[in-house]
């Protein structure tokens, strides 16, 4: 029995097509292999938007830092203020107290030489 020629050629055209499916699939399950599952994805992911929570923290925690220690600076610089403006204050008073006292003195002691 032989077989005609139109069914031979497409027995070869079956064959070829089965070898580049198969080649076809090698390849897809090759490069399937070398791609990263899912749940590591996730895992990966879920890892990263930890990280980035906890700089987010961190920089949160800096920034209130920042905050604390600007607002203690202007806190010791008004203090300081408060101080040189009290000094002043005391030196003055000092410098009119010793002023109406030789007044006090320099009247007294008129006084005591026209009496």
């Amino acid at each position: 029995m032989t077989d005609p020629l139109p069914y031979r050629h497409l027995g070869e055209l079956l064959t070829l097509m089965r070898e580049e499916m198969r080649n076809g699939f090698a390849d897809l399950k090759s490069e399937l292999g070398e791609r990263v599952s899912v749940d590591v994805y996730e895992a990966d992911k879920r890892l990263a938007e930890e990280r980035l929570d906890r700089v987010a923290a961190e920089l949160a925690e800096l920034r209130a830092e920042a905050a604390r220690a600007k607002t203690l600076a202007d806190a010791e610089r008004t203090a300081a203020t408060d101080r040189r403006a009290a000094d002043r204050r005391m030196i003055w008073g000092a410098l009119i107290a010793a002023a109406l006292s030789l007044a006090v003195g320099l009247l007294l002691a008129f006084l005591s030489t026209t009496a």
